[in-house]
């Protein structure tokens, strides 16, 4: 492939990719808000074209002229092989006394119409994708030096399952979709025994179909289950054309990233350890919401219960005490802003909107808790340049992880100053905080590895997902979204957190959910939300204030 067409080709990923048709090849890419899983999806749409392109020559060079130039000649990074290996510190974390072993999920439902999507077809898609990408097939072993992912590609012969509800009135199909879903949303069970990710077929009397794809989340993150949409949607296409062949851009090897991490824990990361021993571990240790926080003895027990999170997925509380009592039975609350202020929020790029809802989280909990020192745990994608060796922008596993950050609430400054001090302070941590519970799960120093384990664990948590929801939607092929609720794809009783954040995209709306622990007063988590809200509202009533924090 000669120069020029290389250039061609990446032009036409990266315009596709970032949806900017009149990008020029030597514009910087990173001047519209491009943000690394906008990056990911561009260079998984250039190895489709034959285009190898590294993240970390991405954001060296930041225009297609130039990341064209430095892909000559670049070789793919390594498959994935079939040794054993470790779970990541964060898998480690989140099964710690068996947390989240089961009913820790991601999935999707989609309507179809059984002439348009053909069955045979999507079995012979899925049974493609799964031998393109074997690692895909991995399996668990409880050995004495703990849980291994192990290769075990036993596919079977028939992937897609198929439920028949077609003996079932109308009426009663969709409620018994949700049912079973739930169903199986439990049975997902992160063990040696199970499959990791499922695929079935639910099939009415009358109307659409639906398609049910879900796979245990420490099996595949939230950019990982997208790539393998969309190397499906490819295999399904290339089939339904009748084409020998597929290109799939993605690589399974989710092992690369695990054994870069243990090299990274015992050879580069304790030269981190006096950043680590510099902080206020007993303060830390010792931080508690306040007494109004707690919850009452008379409070009504939450049950968790898939009833009345359904109920209240539709929305089914016909009043505010209704709702109320629906919410603290999954000790959850969630509110939205308005569209204006939600569009003058998106309006910012990715590190700024990141930065602004960790300075109205962590202002709120100021005045809340009156500690300036925040421990926070923060979800990140890690598919950005960590490594230069190490480049995860492709592949199809779990390479999400959930890193700290020591932040300390600014005082005397403006509110773009005080949010781009946020921003300074997340950009200090090095490696994004890898290696806080790296040193805990993966050094085989064991007294470095106990040190670290004497570390308290955050209490809180921020996760801003709203960015990766509309840069990278959740899709297959064009099927839209069915309108039954599958179920919750997590247990949340087993939350590690007094109060956690997460701040998403919904019909286009900023949107805050705080869950909280069952010890948590529901009234005090509704105070948090409501406040947290409140903040990001006044935040984006000053445009000019906030849009100078980017």
């Amino acid at each position: 492939m000669n120069p020029t067409e290389i250039e061609a080709r990446l032009l036409d990923a990266f315009r596709a990719s970032l949806d900017v048709p009149e990008l020029a090849p030597e514009d910087d890419v990173f001047a519209r808000g491009t943000n690394s899983i906008a990056i990911a999806r561009a260079i998984v749409a250039a190895a489709e074209a034959g285009v190898a392109v590294s993240i970390a020559g991405v954001y060296e060079h930041r225009n297609v002229r130039g990341i064209a130039a430095a892909s000559a000649g670049l070789e793919a990074p390594p498959d994935g092989t079939v040794e054993p290996f470790p779970l990541t510190p964060t898998g480690r974390f989140l099964m710690a006394e068996g947390r989240f072993a089961e009913r820790y999920n991601i999935c999707d439902l989609w309507d179809f119409d059984p002439g348009e999507l053909r069955l045979p077809l999507l079995s012979a898609a899925i049974r493609t994708v799964m031998s393109t990408l074997p690692t895909l097939g991995v399996r668990l072993d409880r050995t004495r030096d703990g849980i291994l992912q192990v290769h075990r590609p036993a596919m079977p012969e028939e992937p897609l399952e198929h439920v028949d509800l077609s003996r079932l009135p109308a009426d009663a199909f969709s409620e018994a979709v949700e049912r079973a879903a739930a169903r199986l949303q439990r049975s997902l069970v992160f063990e040696a025994s199970s499959p990791l990710i499922r695929f079935v077929v639910f099939e009415p009397a009358a109307g659409p179909w639906k398609l049910f794809i879900l796979a245990h989340h420490l099996f595949l993150d939230g950019v990982g289950f997208r790539h393998f949409l969309h190397d499906l949607g490819r295999a399904y296409a290339a089939l339904r054309d009748g084409r020998a062949h597929v290109s799939i851009g993605s690589m399974a090897a989710p092992d690369f990233w695990v054994r870069r991490l243990v090299r990274y824990a015992n050879e580069e990361c304790p030269a981190e350890l006096p950043y680590w021993r510099s902080f206020p571990w007993d303060a830390y240790a010792a931080f508690r919401l306040p007494p109004q926080f707690d919850a009452a003895p008379d409070d009504p027990k939450p049950t968790f219960s898939d009833a009345t999170a359904r109920a209240l997925h539709h929305d089914a509380g016909e009043t505010r005490q209704d709702r109320d009592a629906l919410c603290r039975d999954q000790c959850t609350v969630r509110r939205r802003l308005d569209a204006a202020r939600s569009a003058a929020f998106f309006a910012l790029d990715t590190g700024a909107q990141f930065d602004t809802v960790l300075f109205a989280t962590t202002d709120v909990l100021h005045r809340l808790t009156g500690s300036r020192d925040l421990w926070i745990d923060t979800f990140d994608s890690l598919r950005g340049p960590v490594f230069p060796d190490c480049d995860t922008s492709r592949v199809v596993g779990y390479v999400n992880e959930i890193v700290p950050l020591p932040l300390r609430v600014p005082e005397g400054l403006g509110t773009a100053d005080a949010i781009r001090d946020i921003g300074r302070q997340r950009r200090q941590v090095p490696k994004r905080g890898l290696g806080f519970r790296a040193l805990r799960y993966m050094n085989a120093t064991p007294e470095l590895a106990a040190e670290a384990a004497r570390w308290p664990e955050p209490k809180i948590a921020v996760n801003y997902i709203a960015s990766m929801q509309r840069d990278y939607p959740r899709r297959f092929l064009d099927l839209p979204t069915a309108p039954e609720w599958p179920g919750p794809p997590m247990d949340e009783q087993h939350t590690p957190y007094l109060l956690a954040f997460s701040v998403s995209c919904v019909d286009g709306l900023l949107t805050v959910d705080t869950r909280h622990a069952p010890a948590v007063s529901f009234r005090a988590a509704d105070m948090a939300n409501e406040q947290v809200l409140g903040a990001l509202a006044a935040l984006c009533d000053g445009p000019a204030r906030l849009g100078s924090a980017a």
